[in-house]
């Protein structure tokens, strides 16, 4: 299975609002309820900051990932339309990054959802480890194999 990761420009809002929505709308609407305009906002917030790429597979986008790189990588979000998930495009996207990972030899950090139980299922069952648990998220990190990490 092959995917290409695509910037994503200002023309491509629309579709990351829309991704966003779809993809994580169950699982907040189970925490805190359903405001669309909050959630707009919240979108449009991780467009601006989070360095978005559009997730392609056979010639369709699929979903959205983002990430950052400083003293580790920060990774998501990953957001993965529901009729495309569970057809291991999330898991290939985060295989990704963890290559990434070891050929950088740093750390790859993420947080999800406490109420996305089957994120943190698949994070776990790729080697990511929960370093911290808040209220709202599980904060989880992949550590390469011969290094030190700080969180």
């Amino acid at each position: 299975m092959e995917i290409e990761l695509v910037p994503m420009k200002e023309i491509d809002r629309p579709f990351f609002r829309q991704a966003h929505h779809r993809s994580y709308r169950s699982v907040v609407e189970s925490m805190f309820g359903w405001d669309e305009a909050y959630q707009d906002g919240a979108a449009d917030i991780d467009f601006n900051e989070r360095n978005p790429h559009i997730i392609i597979h056979n010639k369709e986008a699929v979903g959205i990932v983002g990430w950052q790189e400083t003293d580790h990588l920060w990774f998501g979000p990953l957001f993965i339309l529901p009729e495309c998930q569970n057809r291991g495009i999330g898991t290939l996207v985060v295989r990704k990054f963890i290559e990434q990972s070891c050929f950088r030899k740093l750390p790859l950090r993420l947080q999800t959802l406490r109420q996305n139980i089957g994120a943190k299922r698949l994070y776990e069952k790729l080697g990511f480890h929960v370093v911290s648990v808040s209220d709202i998220h599980w904060q989880m990190e992949y550590t390469p194999t011969g290094i030190a990490t700080h969180v």
